[in-house]
């Protein structure tokens, strides 16, 4: 099954490094990977079939850890659909057009 997650990391406790950085550490996983995934505040939103968006967000929980975080804590927020394919992009672009072309 096709999902969208996006993932919102919370890295706690000591560490090397801080907050940006740590996420900054998970995107050479994300790009070993070869999932489509976008970088945003909190964490990454995966594009991708459901184990392996969720297989990678337990590799990207592991990073974390293996980098002296003690916990870390994810918000995911899972979407799917039976109704059609939709792509991240095809989402940013269709609030695009309505910014662009609003109702009146």
């Amino acid at each position: 099954m096709h999902c969208l997650a996006d993932v919102a990391l919370t890295p706690v406790g000591p560490a090397e490094y801080g907050f940006e950085e740590a996420l900054a550490s998970c995107v050479p996983i994300l790009e070993k990977s070869g999932l489509t995934y976008v970088v945003h505040d909190g964490g990454f939103t995966i594009d991708a079939d459901w184990q392996a968006a969720t297989d990678l967000i337990g590799l990207l929980h592991q990073r974390l850890h293996d980098a002296g975080f003690e916990r870390v804590h994810s918000d995911i927020r899972i979407g799917t659909r039976t109704d059609k394919a939709q792509t991240m992009q095809d989402k940013v672009d269709t609030v695009e057009r309505q910014l662009a072309f609003p109702e009146q």
